[in-house]
């Protein structure tokens, strides 16, 4: 079971954390307003740690190591993030994430805890020449993202009948 998040608005967020933890250290009157995405996307060692294709960072590489540390992903380490992907039997979607615990509780019978507050995605004006260098910087975490989608796509329209029940399976 795993949650994957569209690689663009993770990076985005990324990005608004840390320049948020940023503004409320020590150092902060130099991080007022919203964020230089494009000094974050300067950084080298920011953008392995944190941005560049993250998502099959986590899935690629085996549960102990870290995934901040410094990587570069390359076609070996998508096809690891793939397969290990479409092992699981449960993706969800943090962008339909109530549809996608509804669908897990279908599917298992187990009832969640109702969540008590929800991180809510903030909308980020962020200029098209950046989001084209983030979607550059993580076509593995696009295609990924894509073939998780589809088998999520896929799960809801074969249980579609009991996402409708109120009481589920």
């Amino acid at each position: 079971m795993s949650f994957l998040r569209n690689p663009s608005k993770r990076a985005i967020s990324i990005i608004a954390h840390h320049h948020r933890n940023k503004r409320l250290s020590a150092i902060g009157r130099f991080f007022q307003g919203s964020p230089k995405y494009t000094a974050y996307l300067d950084s080298g060692e920011f953008v392995s740690r944190h941005i560049a294709n993250y998502q099959t960072k986590v899935f690629s590489l085996g549960g102990m190591q870290d995934v901040n540390q410094p990587t570069t992903i390359n076609g070996s380490d998508f096809i690891k993030a793939k397969k290990r992907l479409n092992s699981m039997d449960f993706i969800g979607l943090t962008e339909e994430f109530h549809e996608s615990v509804r669908l897990f509780e279908s599917l298992t019978g187990v009832k969640l805890a109702k969540e008590q507050s929800l991180n809510k995605s903030k909308k980020y004006d962020v200029p098209d020449e950046v989001l084209e260098r983030i979607k550059k910087l993580n076509q593995y975490d696009e295609e990924l993202y894509q073939i998780a989608r589809e088998k999520f796509d896929s799960l809801k329209a074969m249980y579609a009948r009991y996402l409708s029940s109120p009481d589920g399976l």
